[in-house]
Parts: structure tokens; C-alpha cells; sequence
């Protein structure tokens, strides 16, 4: 429905510029892109005494196909403003954060073999779908070609709407030695927001009278703050010879708050028809 709105808000944003002047030039048609995207994620990492202190990770990369809608309007020979509506969905399988918070071990294995137990949470892996809303003023340095050139930048703003992530801990086996885990996934219904700034340049190529094929490579950057989540559909595989109640409750940062790092590098290509 979001998507259809929008598609709607477009076409009458259109219809006024087509009729107020002349001079100016609506566009809109579908977008597909192919985009390098780089997560960091800032959670706390908790102490025994009740202290946690924040700690950033490094910058784990995933590639994506974000799609959408792009609209423009030509204000000026030279000046054009665009407004892409983009899906995007990422993965970081091979993610790894060794410490993201701890448990405490339940009942006699507490006692009896509390060595074998690791008590350090660790994330395995993140995922996350978003939906960008990027709007750009663009500076056309050849308008007079069929081919134009053009450098852009403005700012977007990002809408988390879901994420899944996958918590482990460690159990040491010693007859034989081997490391044995049990891991909990979760996923979490969001309404995060991001904003970004982003800026690249593009290729515009004119096909006939009412359309343009538009070629565009941007970076982007921001951050998601605060994120709460609401786990849903949790699932748990448990390949320790322990029972699962013995690992208690995963007590991490991600029951409460924390910050995610976003950069996206992409390529996009969109196939625009003037109205």
C-alpha cells in the first residue's frame, strides 16, 4: 500500500508541474540497482558487576538488488530534482561479535562444571529490510546533449521495517575436547528511521521524445539510532549435550537499545517516462 501511495502522490505532483509551466518536465519510472552495503553495529558489552561499556564492531559487507520507483522534475536546463523509493534487504551471514552480553547458567552445572560453560553471548548472525525514501538535486553539465552528464547530492532517509539476528553460546566438551554451541534466532517487526546523506554522478540517455534510461553510481552513509526490537518467531538449535533451560536467558544489548552503522556504495539504473 506505501508503494502505491506514493506511486499516486507522483502522478499528482506531475500533473501540476506538466500544467502550472511549461517549461518544466515530470518523470517517473521503475528503478533496479546493485548495491554494496557495509553494517556496523554498536551494542554493549556487559560486565559482572552490572557495568557495560558500548563498543563499536568493524564494518561487515553484504550486496544487495534494491528496487523501486524513481520520479523527476526538470526545473531548469541544468537543474533536476529526483526522489527514488528503494526496498532493500541485506544479510550479513558471516558475521561474528564475540561478546554482545552473558547468561547465567542454571541449576547444578553451575556448581559442578561451570569451566566448560562460555559465558560470553556472541552474535552470528544479521539481517535487515528497509525501505529508502532519497531525494537529490541534480546539476546537468551538458543539457543540450543527448547524452548528458550530471553530478547530484541531497539527503535520504531510511525506514528499518524488519530484522533477524542469531545469538550463540559456547559449551567445551573434554572427552573429547570440541566446541559445541546453541544458537537463538529472532526476528523483529522495526519502524527505525535513518537519515543519510548520499551524493554520486549519473548518465542520462535520451530515447525518443518521452523517455530517458538513467545510469547513476552514489554513496551513501548514516545511522540507525536506538533501535528496540520486539522478537517474534524465535527458533533454537541446540547442539550441546546441555539442556537448553541450563543456558538461561540471553541477557544483551539487543533486549534493550542499540546503534547500527550504515554505507552503501550502488549502481542503479532507471528507465523514466515523461509525463
Amino acid at each position: 500500500m506505501t508503494f502505491l501511495r506514493l506511486l499516486l502522490i507522483c502522478f499528482v505532483l506531475g500533473s501540476y508541474f506538466s500544467k502550472s509551466n511549461a517549461q518544466k518536465s515530470f518523470y517517473i519510472g521503475p528503478n533496479v540497482g546493485f548495491a554494496s552495503n557495509r553494517t556496523a553495529l554498536e551494542t554493549a558489552a556487559f560486565a559482572r558487576n552490572g557495568n557495560f561499556n558500548w563498543v563499536k564492531s568493524k564494518f561487515y559487507r553484504d550486496n544487495s538488488l534494491p528496487f523501486g520507483i524513481q520520479a523527476g522534475v526538470g526545473l531548469f536546463p541544468k537543474i533536476f530534482i529526483s526522489l527514488g523509493i528503494l526496498r532493500n534487504s541485506v544479510s550479513h551471514s558471516d558475521l561474528f561479535i564475540d561478546d554482545v552480553g552473558f547468561y547465567k547458567i542454571q541449576g547444578n552445572a553451575s556448581i559442578l562444571i561451570p569451566e566448560k560453560f562460555d559465558p560470553k553471548v556472541k552474535l552470528n548472525g544479521y539481517s535487515f529490510r528497509s525501505i529508502h525514501f532519497d531525494l537529490a538535486l541534480q546539476y546537468v553539465l551538458n543539457p543540450e546533449s543527448r547524452l548528458q552528464v550530471y553530478a547530484f547530492a541531497g539527503p535520504g532517509i531510511a525506514i528499518m521495517t524488519q530484522n533477524k539476528l542469531t545469538l550463540s553460546a559456547k559449551f567445551t566438551n573434554t572427552n573429547p575436547q570440541t566446541e559445541t554451541f546453541i544458537f537463538r534466532t529472532s526476528t523483529s517487526p522495526l519502524k527505525n528511521y535513518l537519515v543519510s546523506i548520499e551524493g554520486g554522478f549519473g548518465l542520462k540517455h535520451r530515447i525518443g521524445r518521452n523517455m530517458l534510461v538513467d545510469v547513476s553510481g552514489k554513496y551513501s552513509r548514516g545511522m540507525y539510532t536506538k533501535i528496540l526490537r520486539r522478537p517474534q518467531n524465535e527458533n533454537e538449535v541446540n547442539n550441546t549435550p546441555q539442556k537448553s533451560e541450563v543456558f538461561g536467558e540471553f541477557d544483551t544489548s539487543f533486549r534493550y537499545r542499540y546503534d547500527q552503522y550504515f554505507r552503501q556504495l550502488a549502481a542503479q539504473i532507471s528507465f523514466l517516462f515523461e509525463i
